[in-house]
């Protein structure tokens, strides 16, 4: 298993397979939850004050369809990849 960048991640993703671990990105709530796919999106987008609004229309279509819709994406983004410029993005200071 890869290692992870920050020590706190090991300890908050303990409960899932390596397999899990390269299958999806996980978002950690403060209470120790884990989200991920499409569900985890929404969370995401909660979270930021400028996609709250695109959060509340997504919280409408059902979880099983959020993630099935993600792992659509997922199993295509090779294909999707090649629609992106390969130059670096814009710079942000944080």
């Amino acid at each position: 298993m890869l290692p992870l960048a920050d020590p706190e991640a090991g300890t908050l993703l303990t409960g899932l397979t390596e397999a899990e671990l390269f299958t999806s990105w996980r978002l950690a709530g403060a209470d120790g939850s884990l989200v991920g796919y499409g569900t985890g999106a929404v969370r995401l987008l909660e979270t930021m004050a400028l996609t709250r609004r695109a959060a509340r229309v997504l919280a409408r279509v059902p979880d099983p369809i959020l993630d099935s819709s993600y792992r659509l994406v997922a199993r295509h983004r090779e294909k999707l990849g090649r629609l992106v410029s390969d130059r670096p993005g814009p710079k942000r200071f944080p």
